[in-house]
């Protein structure tokens, strides 16, 4: 964790990510995993909320602010490489965006949210507030539980879609996979590699 941290240029410029590996993944998934986290409280992106990809680099034009029934229908049966879901999350007191991917041909979902929303979207770590992982480990939970993963990770980005599943960092999922103390080690984490710059 330290080296991945340690890579970083500058407070803010990568991503907190949770990894699952999945059994299976398929669209099937994206509807009951988006309604449920938008039972929890936080908001799909007016005009990217949905985005459906054959290829990495553009998505397909299915319209701006589609509802997730139309969506769902559009993509069904197309040769798609990932989903992306983009939401507006409250994390404890601070707003920032959720990202949810499906990446299908991994098997994975990954939920991202800029790593600085844990000192409230400043460059000040100081204002690191361990209630913030806490509310984005949450959410990561309830996606678990919907999934059922065979292996997690949580932690800075790993480019999930974008490289190959052995080299994520991913460990065998568990109860305790969410545990206090695992996310304890990991706030700890980000005060040492960062607290030169308060």
């Amino acid at each position: 964790m330290d080296q991945q941290m340690s890579s970083a240029k500058g407070i803010g410029w990568i991503n907190l990510e949770c990894v699952l590996q999945c059994a299976s993944l398929g669209i099937s998934a994206i509807s009951p995993i988006v309604q449920g986290l938008l039972k929890q409280g936080i908001h799909l992106g007016k005009s990217n909320g949905l985005l459906a990809y054959e290829e990495w680099a553009e998505p397909l034009n299915i319209g701006k602010g589609v509802a997730l029934a139309e969506f769902i229908m559009a993509i069904r049966g197309r040769p798609l490489r990932y989903v992306v879901s983009n939401f507006i999350a409250l994390f404890a007191d601070v707003k920032a965006p959720l990202s949810v991917s499906f990446h299908f041909a991994q098997k994975i979902m990954v939920l991202s949210t800029p790593e600085n929303m844990m000192w409230k979207m400043t460059d000040d770590i100081r204002k690191a507030d361990f209630s913030r992982l806490e509310a984005f480990s949450r959410l990561a939970a309830y996606a678990a539980e919907a999934v059922q993963p065979t292996q997690a990770y949580i932690g800075p980005e790993t480019f999930g879609g974008a490289k190959p599943v052995s080299e994520m960092g991913l460990e065998r999922f568990g109860t305790e996979f969410f545990s206090n103390a695992r996310l304890g080690t990991l706030f700890d984490g980000y005060l040492h590699n960062y607290g030169h710059m308060r």
